[in-house]
């Protein structure tokens, strides 16, 4: 399985592998548009359990959240402790902070990333 290689973001886009996104999910197969507005995701309430379950496959040992430029996107207590009982790896870093990070990993086949490019 491929890692992150050719991972970029600048505010407002998350680039890979010549697509962009505004904001993104990144699976061990697949890169999609992370729509906030179909598992209730917000800035103040962050990621939810919902939303995570939705993308996650088995196998999953690490997840990784883009919080945003600013760092807005909060990580429910929920999902924190979701990701405990599961023995889940979670990596929370504002956006800037986290692609150079991600850039270096070389095979998503065990990880899950949400990335936001904004605020």
């Amino acid at each position: 399985m491929k890692g992150y290689e050719g991972i970029s973001s600048v505010w407002g886009e998350i680039s890979f592998r010549g697509i962009t996104y505004k904001d993104t999910v990144i699976t061990a197969s697949r890169v999609s548009e992370w729509d906030w507005t179909q598992d209730g995701t917000t800035h103040a309430g962050g990621l939810t359990v919902v939303g995570l379950k939705r993308y996650l496959t088995p196998g999953v040992r690490v997840i990784y959240i883009g919080t945003g430029y600013h760092d807005r996107v909060r990580i429910s207590t929920a999902v924190k402790e979701f990701c405990a009982r599961q023995h889940i790896a979670l990596t929370v870093l504002p956006t800037p902070v986290l692609i150079p990070q991600l850039a270096s990993v070389t095979s998503r086949r065990h990880t899950l990333s949400f990335i936001h490019s904004t605020c």
